[in-house]
Protein backbone atom coordinates (compact mmCIF):
# COMPACT_ATOMS: atom_id res chain seq x y z
CA UNK A 1 0.00 0.00 0.00
CA UNK A 2 1.48 3.30 -1.05
CA UNK A 3 1.95 6.10 1.41
CA UNK A 4 -0.10 9.20 0.82
CA UNK A 5 1.16 12.65 1.67
CA UNK A 6 -1.40 15.10 2.95
CA UNK A 7 -0.76 18.78 2.28
CA UNK A 8 -2.25 21.40 4.55
CA UNK A 9 -4.19 24.23 2.97
CA UNK A 10 -3.02 26.61 5.69
CA UNK A 11 -0.07 28.92 5.01
CA UNK A 12 3.02 28.29 7.14
CA UNK A 13 3.72 30.58 10.03
CA UNK A 14 6.05 33.34 8.76
CA UNK A 15 6.95 36.46 10.67
CA UNK A 16 6.34 39.48 8.46
CA UNK A 17 7.29 42.96 9.54
CA UNK A 18 4.38 45.32 9.23
CA UNK A 19 4.79 47.98 6.59
CA UNK A 20 4.66 50.67 9.22
CA UNK A 21 7.89 49.34 10.79
CA UNK A 22 9.94 49.82 7.61
CA UNK A 23 8.39 52.95 6.26
CA UNK A 24 10.49 55.26 8.40
CA UNK A 25 13.74 53.48 7.47
CA UNK A 26 12.87 53.50 3.79
CA UNK A 27 11.93 57.13 3.91
CA UNK A 28 15.20 57.99 5.65
CA UNK A 29 17.26 56.15 3.02
CA UNK A 30 15.39 57.57 0.07
CA UNK A 31 15.61 61.07 1.46
CA UNK A 32 19.41 61.01 1.20
CA UNK A 33 20.87 62.50 -1.98
CA UNK A 34 22.52 60.05 -4.42
CA UNK A 35 26.20 60.56 -5.22
CA UNK A 36 26.77 62.42 -8.45
CA UNK A 37 27.52 60.33 -11.52
CA UNK A 38 30.85 61.34 -13.01
CA UNK A 39 32.68 60.15 -16.12
CA UNK A 40 35.47 57.67 -15.59
CA UNK A 41 38.19 60.12 -16.58
CA UNK A 42 37.08 62.46 -13.82
CA UNK A 43 38.72 60.21 -11.21
CA UNK A 44 42.44 60.75 -10.71
CA UNK A 45 44.52 57.56 -10.71
CA UNK A 46 47.41 57.18 -8.30
CA UNK A 47 50.88 56.19 -9.49
CA UNK A 48 50.85 52.71 -7.89
CA UNK A 49 47.60 51.77 -9.63
CA UNK A 50 48.80 53.15 -12.96
CA UNK A 51 52.00 51.09 -12.67
CA UNK A 52 49.99 47.99 -11.73
CA UNK A 53 47.94 48.09 -14.91
CA UNK A 54 50.68 49.50 -17.13
CA UNK A 55 48.79 52.73 -17.92
CA UNK A 56 51.57 54.74 -19.54
CA UNK A 57 49.50 57.87 -20.14
CA UNK A 58 48.51 58.13 -16.48
CA UNK A 59 52.08 57.39 -15.38
CA UNK A 60 53.45 60.19 -17.50
CA UNK A 61 50.83 62.68 -16.33
CA UNK A 62 51.28 61.86 -12.64
CA UNK A 63 55.08 62.01 -12.75
CA UNK A 64 54.96 65.23 -14.74
CA UNK A 65 52.76 66.80 -12.07
CA UNK A 66 54.80 65.41 -9.15
CA UNK A 67 58.25 63.97 -9.85
CA UNK A 68 58.67 62.89 -6.21
CA UNK A 69 55.83 60.37 -6.59
CA UNK A 70 58.26 57.91 -8.22
CA UNK A 71 59.88 57.21 -4.85
CA UNK A 72 56.63 57.23 -2.86
CA UNK A 73 55.81 54.05 -0.91
CA UNK A 74 52.46 52.66 0.16
CA UNK A 75 51.55 51.12 3.51
CA UNK A 76 53.67 48.00 2.85
CA UNK A 77 56.65 49.81 1.39
CA UNK A 78 55.85 49.10 -2.25
CA UNK A 79 56.86 51.63 -4.88
CA UNK A 80 55.40 51.98 -8.35
CA UNK A 81 58.45 50.21 -9.82
CA UNK A 82 57.83 47.15 -7.64
CA UNK A 83 54.26 46.89 -8.94
CA UNK A 84 55.34 47.33 -12.56
CA UNK A 85 57.99 44.61 -12.20
CA UNK A 86 55.72 42.24 -10.28
CA UNK A 87 53.00 42.46 -12.93
CA UNK A 88 55.31 42.35 -15.95
CA UNK A 89 54.88 45.86 -17.37
CA UNK A 90 58.28 46.44 -18.96
CA UNK A 91 57.51 49.85 -20.56
CA UNK A 92 56.20 51.15 -17.22
CA UNK A 93 59.27 49.83 -15.39
CA UNK A 94 61.59 51.43 -17.95
CA UNK A 95 59.78 54.77 -17.64
CA UNK A 96 60.00 54.75 -13.84
CA UNK A 97 63.70 53.89 -13.94
CA UNK A 98 64.25 56.75 -16.37
CA UNK A 99 62.49 59.07 -13.93
CA UNK A 100 64.71 58.20 -11.00
CA UNK A 101 63.44 54.92 -9.54
CA UNK A 102 66.24 52.78 -8.07
CA UNK A 103 66.68 49.34 -9.60
CA UNK A 104 67.40 47.77 -6.19
CA UNK A 105 64.70 49.49 -4.13
CA UNK A 106 62.76 47.06 -1.96
CA UNK A 107 59.55 46.79 0.07
CA UNK A 108 59.19 46.16 3.81
CA UNK A 109 60.07 42.47 3.32
CA UNK A 110 63.28 43.30 1.50
CA UNK A 111 61.90 42.16 -1.86
CA UNK A 112 63.43 43.96 -4.84
CA UNK A 113 61.91 44.47 -8.26
CA UNK A 114 64.23 41.75 -9.61
CA UNK A 115 62.96 39.23 -7.06
CA UNK A 116 59.32 40.02 -7.82
CA UNK A 117 59.85 39.77 -11.58
CA UNK A 118 61.82 36.53 -11.16
CA UNK A 119 58.90 34.92 -9.35
CA UNK A 120 56.52 35.43 -12.25
CA UNK A 121 55.85 33.93 -15.56
CA UNK A 122 57.63 32.07 -18.29
CA UNK A 123 54.32 30.62 -19.40
CA UNK A 124 50.63 31.31 -19.03
CA UNK A 125 47.35 29.69 -19.99
CA UNK A 126 45.46 31.38 -22.77
CA UNK A 127 42.33 29.81 -24.18
CA UNK A 128 43.17 26.52 -22.48
CA UNK A 129 46.61 26.42 -24.10
CA UNK A 130 50.03 27.14 -22.65
CA UNK A 131 51.64 30.09 -24.40
CA UNK A 132 54.83 32.09 -23.99
CA UNK A 133 54.66 35.07 -21.67
CA UNK A 134 57.90 36.95 -22.36
CA UNK A 135 57.08 40.19 -20.50
CA UNK A 136 58.77 39.08 -17.31
CA UNK A 137 61.90 38.08 -19.21
CA UNK A 138 61.97 41.60 -20.62
CA UNK A 139 61.56 43.08 -17.15
CA UNK A 140 64.36 40.92 -15.73
CA UNK A 141 66.65 41.86 -18.63
CA UNK A 142 65.79 45.53 -18.14
CA UNK A 143 66.54 45.45 -14.41
CA UNK A 144 69.84 43.65 -14.95
CA UNK A 145 70.83 46.18 -17.60
CA UNK A 146 69.98 49.01 -15.19
CA UNK A 147 72.22 47.60 -12.49
CA UNK A 148 69.94 45.45 -10.35
CA UNK A 149 72.05 43.14 -8.17
CA UNK A 150 71.53 39.39 -8.31
CA UNK A 151 73.23 39.15 -4.89
CA UNK A 152 70.64 41.20 -2.98
CA UNK A 153 68.72 39.16 -0.40
CA UNK A 154 65.37 39.75 1.31
CA UNK A 155 64.69 39.50 5.05
CA UNK A 156 64.84 35.69 4.78
CA UNK A 157 68.17 35.75 2.91
CA UNK A 158 66.45 34.71 -0.32
CA UNK A 159 67.86 36.04 -3.57
CA UNK A 160 66.20 36.50 -6.95
CA UNK A 161 67.38 33.03 -8.01
CA UNK A 162 65.52 31.49 -5.06
CA UNK A 163 62.33 33.19 -6.28
CA UNK A 164 62.82 31.96 -9.84
CA UNK A 165 63.55 28.41 -8.65
CA UNK A 166 60.61 28.06 -6.28
CA UNK A 167 58.25 29.38 -8.98
CA UNK A 168 59.69 27.09 -11.71
CA UNK A 169 60.95 29.95 -13.86
CA UNK A 170 63.77 28.15 -15.66
CA UNK A 171 64.30 30.80 -18.35
CA UNK A 172 64.61 33.55 -15.76
CA UNK A 173 66.90 31.32 -13.71
CA UNK A 174 69.21 31.00 -16.74
CA UNK A 175 69.35 34.79 -17.08
CA UNK A 176 70.19 35.23 -13.41
CA UNK A 177 72.88 32.55 -13.53
CA UNK A 178 74.47 34.18 -16.57
CA UNK A 179 74.47 37.45 -14.62
CA UNK A 180 76.50 35.83 -11.84
CA UNK A 181 73.90 34.56 -9.40
CA UNK A 182 75.22 31.91 -7.00
CA UNK A 183 73.45 28.55 -7.57
CA UNK A 184 74.49 27.40 -4.08
CA UNK A 185 73.40 30.47 -2.08
CA UNK A 186 71.58 29.54 1.14
CA UNK A 187 68.58 31.29 2.66
CA UNK A 188 67.82 31.53 6.38
CA UNK A 189 66.54 27.93 6.34
CA UNK A 190 69.63 26.64 4.58
CA UNK A 191 67.77 26.07 1.33
CA UNK A 192 69.54 26.64 -1.98
CA UNK A 193 67.77 27.42 -5.27
CA UNK A 194 68.19 23.74 -6.15
CA UNK A 195 66.30 22.74 -3.00
CA UNK A 196 63.50 25.13 -3.97
CA UNK A 197 63.27 23.78 -7.52
CA UNK A 198 63.23 20.20 -6.20
CA UNK A 199 60.30 21.04 -3.93
CA UNK A 200 58.54 22.71 -6.87
CA UNK A 201 59.19 19.56 -8.94
CA UNK A 202 60.19 21.39 -12.13
CA UNK A 203 62.62 19.31 -14.20
CA UNK A 204 63.89 22.09 -16.48
CA UNK A 205 64.77 24.35 -13.56
CA UNK A 206 66.52 21.50 -11.72
CA UNK A 207 68.49 20.62 -14.86
CA UNK A 208 69.40 24.27 -15.46
CA UNK A 209 70.76 24.66 -11.92
CA UNK A 210 72.71 21.39 -12.05
CA UNK A 211 74.33 22.37 -15.34
CA UNK A 212 75.39 25.70 -13.83
CA UNK A 213 77.10 24.18 -10.81
CA UNK A 214 74.40 23.63 -8.20
CA UNK A 215 75.56 21.05 -5.64
CA UNK A 216 72.91 18.34 -5.02
CA UNK A 217 74.80 17.09 -1.95
CA UNK A 218 74.25 20.31 0.03
CA UNK A 219 71.80 19.95 2.92
CA UNK A 220 69.40 22.47 4.38
CA UNK A 221 68.81 23.16 8.08
CA UNK A 222 66.57 20.08 8.27
CA UNK A 223 69.34 17.84 6.93
CA UNK A 224 67.69 17.33 3.54
CA UNK A 225 69.67 17.25 0.31
CA UNK A 226 68.25 17.42 -3.22
CA UNK A 227 67.68 13.65 -3.44
CA UNK A 228 65.70 13.65 -0.19
CA UNK A 229 63.44 16.43 -1.45
CA UNK A 230 62.56 14.55 -4.66
CA UNK A 231 62.23 11.08 -3.16
CA UNK A 232 58.63 10.84 -4.39
CA UNK A 233 59.43 12.08 -7.91
CA UNK A 234 61.00 9.33 -10.01
CA UNK A 235 61.96 11.61 -12.92
CA UNK A 236 63.78 14.10 -10.73
CA UNK A 237 65.37 11.31 -8.72
CA UNK A 238 66.80 9.81 -11.92
CA UNK A 239 67.93 13.26 -13.07
CA UNK A 240 69.89 13.86 -9.88
CA UNK A 241 71.23 10.30 -9.82
CA UNK A 242 72.49 10.61 -13.41
CA UNK A 243 74.14 13.91 -12.55
CA UNK A 244 75.88 12.40 -9.53
CA UNK A 245 77.20 9.50 -11.63
CA UNK A 246 78.40 11.82 -14.36
CA UNK A 247 80.07 14.13 -11.85
CA UNK A 248 81.76 11.21 -10.10
CA UNK A 249 83.06 9.89 -13.41
CA UNK A 250 84.44 13.32 -14.29
CA UNK A 251 86.20 13.59 -10.94
CA UNK A 252 87.63 10.09 -11.38
CA UNK A 253 89.02 11.08 -14.77
CA UNK A 254 90.61 14.19 -13.30
CA UNK A 255 92.20 12.11 -10.56
CA UNK A 256 93.58 9.61 -13.03
CA UNK A 257 94.89 12.37 -15.28
CA UNK A 258 96.67 14.17 -12.45
CA UNK A 259 98.07 10.88 -11.17
CA UNK A 260 99.58 9.94 -14.50
CA UNK A 261 102.14 12.75 -14.20
CA UNK A 262 101.87 13.58 -17.89
CA UNK A 263 98.53 15.34 -17.98
CA UNK A 264 95.29 14.61 -19.78
CA UNK A 265 96.72 15.10 -23.28
CA UNK A 266 99.04 12.12 -22.78
CA UNK A 267 96.13 10.03 -21.47
CA UNK A 268 94.02 10.91 -24.50
CA UNK A 269 96.81 10.08 -26.94
CA UNK A 270 97.34 6.77 -25.17
CA UNK A 271 93.63 5.99 -25.40
CA UNK A 272 93.61 6.82 -29.10
CA UNK A 273 96.62 4.54 -29.63
CA UNK A 274 94.76 1.70 -27.90
CA UNK A 275 91.91 2.28 -30.33
CA UNK A 276 94.34 2.25 -33.30
CA UNK A 277 93.43 5.89 -33.90
CA UNK A 278 96.71 7.52 -32.98
CA UNK A 279 96.64 9.42 -36.27
CA UNK A 280 93.76 11.52 -34.87
CA UNK A 281 95.73 12.81 -31.87
CA UNK A 282 96.76 16.04 -33.58
CA UNK A 283 93.20 16.68 -34.76
CA UNK A 284 91.93 16.50 -31.17
CA UNK A 285 94.76 18.77 -29.99
CA UNK A 286 93.84 21.39 -32.59
CA UNK A 287 90.25 21.32 -31.32
CA UNK A 288 91.52 21.75 -27.70
CA UNK A 289 89.88 18.48 -26.69
CA UNK A 290 91.61 16.87 -23.73
CA UNK A 291 91.03 13.59 -21.93
CA UNK A 292 88.10 14.98 -19.91
CA UNK A 293 86.30 16.60 -22.83
CA UNK A 294 86.73 13.50 -24.98
CA UNK A 295 84.06 11.62 -23.03
CA UNK A 296 81.58 14.49 -23.50
CA UNK A 297 81.68 14.27 -27.31
CA UNK A 298 78.69 13.12 -29.34
CA UNK A 299 78.13 12.11 -32.95
CA UNK A 300 77.43 15.68 -34.07
CA UNK A 301 80.71 16.89 -32.55
CA UNK A 302 82.66 14.19 -34.37
CA UNK A 303 80.92 14.99 -37.66
CA UNK A 304 81.86 18.65 -37.29
CA UNK A 305 85.47 17.60 -36.70
CA UNK A 306 85.42 15.61 -39.93
CA UNK A 307 85.96 12.20 -38.29
CA UNK A 308 85.24 9.43 -40.81
CA UNK A 309 82.50 6.86 -40.34
CA UNK A 310 84.61 3.94 -39.08
CA UNK A 311 86.70 5.83 -36.48
CA UNK A 312 83.61 7.76 -35.41
CA UNK A 313 81.71 4.56 -34.60
CA UNK A 314 84.71 3.23 -32.70
CA UNK A 315 84.99 6.41 -30.61
CA UNK A 316 81.26 6.52 -29.89
CA UNK A 317 81.38 2.89 -28.74
CA UNK A 318 84.13 3.68 -26.21
CA UNK A 319 82.30 6.80 -24.97
CA UNK A 320 79.00 4.97 -24.61
CA UNK A 321 80.61 2.09 -22.76
CA UNK A 322 82.33 4.52 -20.42
CA UNK A 323 79.06 6.29 -19.60
CA UNK A 324 77.47 2.96 -18.73
CA UNK A 325 80.30 1.24 -16.88
CA UNK A 326 82.97 3.85 -16.18
CA UNK A 327 85.57 1.84 -18.14
CA UNK A 328 87.95 3.96 -20.20
CA UNK A 329 90.30 1.63 -22.07
CA UNK A 330 89.78 -0.61 -25.04
CA UNK A 331 88.34 -3.89 -23.76
CA UNK A 332 87.86 -7.23 -25.46
CA UNK A 333 84.48 -6.01 -26.60
CA UNK A 334 86.09 -3.09 -28.41
CA UNK A 335 88.81 -5.34 -29.81
CA UNK A 336 86.13 -7.64 -31.15
CA UNK A 337 84.49 -4.62 -32.73
CA UNK A 338 87.81 -3.69 -34.31
CA UNK A 339 88.21 -7.22 -35.68
CA UNK A 340 84.77 -6.90 -37.24
CA UNK A 341 85.82 -3.61 -38.76
CA UNK A 342 88.91 -5.25 -40.26
CA UNK A 343 86.82 -8.06 -41.74
CA UNK A 344 84.46 -5.53 -43.22
CA UNK A 345 87.40 -3.63 -44.66
CA UNK A 346 88.73 -6.78 -46.35
CA UNK A 347 85.30 -7.45 -47.81
CA UNK A 348 85.12 -3.89 -49.07
CA UNK A 349 88.54 -4.11 -50.65
CA UNK A 350 87.53 -7.28 -52.47
CA UNK A 351 84.42 -5.47 -53.67
CA UNK A 352 86.66 -2.64 -54.92
CA UNK A 353 88.84 -5.14 -56.80
CA UNK A 354 85.84 -6.71 -58.52
CA UNK A 355 84.38 -3.35 -59.49
CA UNK A 356 87.73 -2.25 -60.86
CA UNK A 357 87.86 -5.37 -63.05
CA UNK A 358 84.42 -4.55 -64.38
CA UNK A 359 85.53 -1.00 -65.00
CA UNK A 360 88.55 -2.16 -66.96
CA UNK A 361 86.44 -4.49 -69.06
CA UNK A 362 83.92 -1.76 -69.85
CA UNK A 363 86.74 0.61 -70.77
CA UNK A 364 88.15 -2.03 -73.16
CA UNK A 365 84.73 -2.53 -74.71
CA UNK A 366 84.48 1.22 -75.21
CA UNK A 367 87.87 1.30 -76.95
CA UNK A 368 86.88 -1.56 -79.26
CA UNK A 369 83.68 0.20 -80.26
CA UNK A 370 85.34 3.56 -80.75
CA UNK A 371 85.91 4.33 -84.40
CA UNK A 372 87.62 7.21 -86.19
CA UNK A 373 84.41 9.22 -86.46
CA UNK A 374 82.12 7.25 -84.21
CA UNK A 375 79.15 8.95 -82.62
CA UNK A 376 77.55 5.72 -81.46
CA UNK A 377 75.20 6.26 -78.49
CA UNK A 378 76.41 2.97 -77.03
CA UNK A 379 79.78 4.54 -76.29
CA UNK A 380 78.14 7.30 -74.29
CA UNK A 381 76.16 4.75 -72.29
CA UNK A 382 79.29 2.73 -71.54
CA UNK A 383 81.12 5.83 -70.34
CA UNK A 384 78.18 6.70 -68.07
CA UNK A 385 78.34 3.18 -66.65
CA UNK A 386 82.06 3.60 -65.99
CA UNK A 387 81.43 6.86 -64.13
CA UNK A 388 78.67 5.26 -62.09
CA UNK A 389 80.96 2.36 -61.21
CA UNK A 390 83.68 4.76 -60.06
CA UNK A 391 81.21 6.62 -57.87
CA UNK A 392 80.23 3.37 -56.18
CA UNK A 393 83.88 2.59 -55.52
CA UNK A 394 84.44 6.03 -54.01
CA UNK A 395 81.36 5.78 -51.81
CA UNK A 396 82.49 2.42 -50.50
CA UNK A 397 86.02 3.62 -49.75
CA UNK A 398 84.87 6.73 -47.90
CA UNK A 399 83.35 4.53 -45.20
CA UNK A 400 86.82 3.29 -44.20
CA UNK A 401 89.11 6.27 -44.84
Amino acid sequence: MSTRVRFSEQRPNVAYLPASATSQVSFHILSKPLPPIRPENAYQMDLHTAASIGDMISLQEIVKADSTSVARRNLYGWTALLYAAYLGHEPAAAFLLDKGAKADECNDKGQTALMLAAACGNLKLRGGKVTRFPNYLKVVNLLLERGASVQRADDRDRMALHYAAVCSQNEIAELLLKAGSDPNARDSSGNTPLHDSCVAGHELTVLCLLEKGADPSMKNSSGEDAAALVSDNNKLMKLIDDYNKKNKAKNDRKGQSSGSGNGSAHSLSRLLEEMNLGRLTEKFKKENIDFNLFFELNEKDLDEMGIAYGPKKRILTVIERYKKSGMEGVTAETEGHQAGQRDQLRTSMEYVRQMNEKGKQMALDALNLLGPESTDERIRQLLISIIDCNEKITARLVRHL
